[in-house]
């Protein structure tokens, strides 16, 4: 072997030496990667990609996952995700990874949420943790025992709790959890109360022994507007609406009200039984009709501010989830997830939903399907 050949032969060992070498570094790196962040590569949170129909389809990103818990529930949080169970919270950003959380007992699990917030209690306890996406948790004494919270679109939480001297206190505290009015209840039991969307009024659902009430509060003056009573019923819960009219439910019927709290309209159910609904601030509310308890099949019927029909549509198996965002609404039964507008026309169908339990739908023409310990996105 000439002089040459033996340089050529030794470079080229050289080179596979080094490249040997570039590889195991890069392998070394990957490992090392790997384990860093190996909560984020668990089987878990991989999400495959899968067709279904109507060209829909899973998105390739990382999965929601969580810890099941006892008497778990669940909010959609901007495009995020909310997760209470009997042994504390978790907060998930849109791209499913935890903000927040707290390990803490919640016997009787509650949430309410915003675009960037999410406050959760439990009913019969006086403390209230709130958890914001920058992964902030503070914590709100409130003056007793929580009967029920709502974080309105305006960013003011509104608490009723019970309290010394007085049948409930609903207290309305502004973004920065400093309170800015409170209001005291002698003689009816508070079940419900919430801020307008423009942050100006209260409204306040309660009952006594001879039905229901709606106060409606002006917050800027401290002054009642009016206050509306409905004898020998037993509403349960208010929505508003962007123009600041509201609605009441009770099991059935729907009463709807001006912003100056004037009866506008109502309407009934019939012989059916109210077995689900869902509301949209933008302008309509959706409810689930069925002949049956169990809900088995029925109609979905859909309501503008006034109580006037916007859509109908039936669905013919158990109805699991329902819900509402912008000018869509999402159905998961266990047949399969449909997409439908504002007036239940259907714009989407598929019946790849096995194990999932709720739905949420978010911007983008995306839903985010829920199951016990894990949640993935879907785009129609």
């Amino acid at each position: 072997m000439n002089k040459s050949s033996e340089q050529n032969r030794i470079q080229r060992e050289q080179r596979k030496t080094a490249v040997a070498a570039v590889l195991a570094l890069i392998l070394l790196m990957a490992a090392a990667l790997v384990w860093h962040y190996r909560d984020r590569f668990s089987r878990d949170r991989l999400v495959t990609v899968v067709q279904t129909l109507s060209g829909s389809e899973y998105e390739g990103s990382e999965a929601f996952t969580y810890d099941s818990g006892s008497n778990q529930i669940f909010a959609r949080c901007g495009e995020g995700l909310a997760i209470a169970t009997g042994s504390g919270f978790e907060l998930l950003d849109g791209d499913g990874l935890p903000v927040a959380g707290k390990i803490t007992g919640l016997e009787s699990p509650a949430v309410t949420t915003g675009d960037d917030r999410a406050v959760f209690y439990s009913i019969g306890s006086s403390t209230l943790y709130v958890a914001d996406m920058d992964g902030t948790v503070s914590s709100l004494e409130a003056d007793g025992p929580v009967i029920s919270a709502d974080l309105s679109d305006s960013g003011h939480l509104t608490v009723v709790c019970e309290t010394s001297g007085y049948r409930a206190a609903v207290c309305v505290y502004d973004s920065a959890l400093f309170l800015s009015y409170r209001w005291s209840s002698a003689s009816a039991w508070v079940s419900d109360a919430r801020v307008s969307p423009d942050g100006r009024r209260l409204a306040v659902l309660s009952y006594t022994a001879e039905g229901s009430e709606v106060r409606l509060f002006l917050l800027s003056r401290d002054e009642l507007i009016n206050t509306f009573s409905v004898s020998g019923k037993v509403l349960f819960r208010l929505h508003w609406f962007s123009g600041s009219a509201l609605c009441c439910f009770d099991s059935s019927e729907v009463l709807f009200f001006s912003s100056s709290g004037q009866w506008t309209g109502t309407y009934g159910f019939g012989d059916l039984y109210l077995t689900d609904l869902c509301t949209d601030a933008s302008g309509f509310v959706c409810l689930a009709l069925s002949p049956y308890l169990s809900g088995s099949s029925g109609t979905l019927v859909t309501l503008n501010a006034s109580g006037d029909e916007l859509g109908t549509a039936a669905y013919d198996s158990e109805l699991l989830s329902l819900t509402a965002y912008g000018s869509e609404v999402a159905e998961l039964c266990s047949d399969g997830l449909t997409l439908r507008s504002s007036s239940l026309n259907e714009k989407a169908h598929t019946s790849d939903t096995a194990g999932f339990r709720r739905v949420y739908l978010r911007a983008r023409g995306e839903a985010l399907l829920v199951g016990p310990t894990s949640a993935e996105v879907f785009r129609f």
